[in-house]
C-alpha cells in the first residue's frame, strides 16, 4: 500500500504469476501447510456467507437450472501480517467473478485489492483437488474420472499434472457437446480424454473421480456402486 491507498493488483499481473512453472507446486504445498496450521490451532476462519442460494432467494427469478451464488469467506494465520476477505460469484447463470481484500492485522486497514475475477478461487479449488489426489489417491493411476465439463474441470486437470503422470481421462457431462469440447481442448494440451454416455461408467473405469458440477442432487452411484473403486 502507498500511504492510506491500497495496492491494486490487476488480473493480468495475477495470471502472469500463476503461469509460473513453480506456482502450482507452491500453491498445493501452501494449502497443505494451511491445513496443518488449522489443525494446530494457528489458522482461523469465520462461517461462510452465501448469498443468492437456498435458503435465500435467488438473484434471478424464473431462470431454469439456476445455481448462482456469491460466497464471502475470510481467514487469517496467527502472528501473520495480514487477514483476507474473499468475495466470489459463479454457477449458472452468473459468470465467475470475484476479488480478494487483504487487510493489515496490525492496523485493520485495507492494504491490497486482488482483482482476480475469480481466478484465484478456481486455482485454489483445483489445487485442493490435486492435494487430495496426492494424499488419498492411489500411487499409480490408470485413469482419471471427470464429472462435469466447465472451467473448473479444466483447472482440475491442469493442476493434477503436478501430482500424477496419468493423462488418461474419462469425462461425463449432462451436455454431450460440452463434454466433447472439453475432451478436444484438453487433448490438444497432451491429455488422452474420452467421453462416457453414463456418469456411473466412471465408477468402473477410474481410480479417482473429480467432481466439478453444481448439481444439487446425486449424480454418481445411483445404479452402480463399486466399493473397490470408491475408497
Amino acid at each position: 500500500a502507498t500511504g492510506n491507498n491500497p495496492k491494486i493488483i490487476q488480473l493480468d499481473q495475477i495470471n502472469k504469476i500463476a503461469s509460473n512453472d513453480e506456482f502450482q507446486n507452491s500453491l498445493i504445498q501452501a494449502l497443505s501447510d494451511g491445513f496443518v496450521a488449522f489443525e494446530n490451532g494457528d489458522f482461523f476462519t469465520a462461517p461462510i456467507q452465501t448469498l443468492g442460494a437456498p435458503p435465500m432467494a435467488p438473484f434471478v427469478d424464473g431462470e431454469s437450472d439456476y445455481a448462482g451464488q456469491t460466497c464471502v469467506k475470510s481467514g487469517y494465520f496467527r502472528n501473520n501480517p495480514y487477514y483476507v476477505i474473499k468475495v466470489a460469484s459463479g454457477c449458472h447463470p452468473l459468470p465467475n467473478s470475484g476479488l480478494m481484500q487483504v487487510y493489515s492485522q496490525k492496523t485493520g486497514r485495507l492494504d491490497a485489492l486482488l482483482l482476480d475475477d475469480g481466478i484465484l478461487t478456481e486455482l485454489r479449488t483445483a489445487a485442493l483437488g490435486a492435494l487430495s489426489a496426492r494424499l488419498f489417491g492411489p500411487k499409480e493411476l490408470q485413469s482419471i474420472g471427470m464429472l462435469g465439463t466447465g472451467v473448473q474441470a479444466r483447472y482440475q486437470l491442469r493442476m493434477l499434472q503436478s501430482v500424477t503422470p496419468c493423462r488418461r481421462v474419462h469425462v461425463w457431462g449432462r451436455n454431450r457437446e460440452k463434454a466433447q469440447a472439453l475432451a478436444t481442448e484438453m487433448n490438444k494440451e497432451g491429455w488422452d480424454v474420452s467421453t462416457t454416455k453414463e456418469a456411473d461408467e466412471l465408477l468402473q473405469a477410474c481410480e479417482i473421480i473429480v467432481t466439478t458440477t453444481c448439481a444439487r442432487e446425486s449424480v454418481l452411484g445411483n445404479e452402480v456402486y463399486d466399493k473397490e473403486k470408491i475408497k
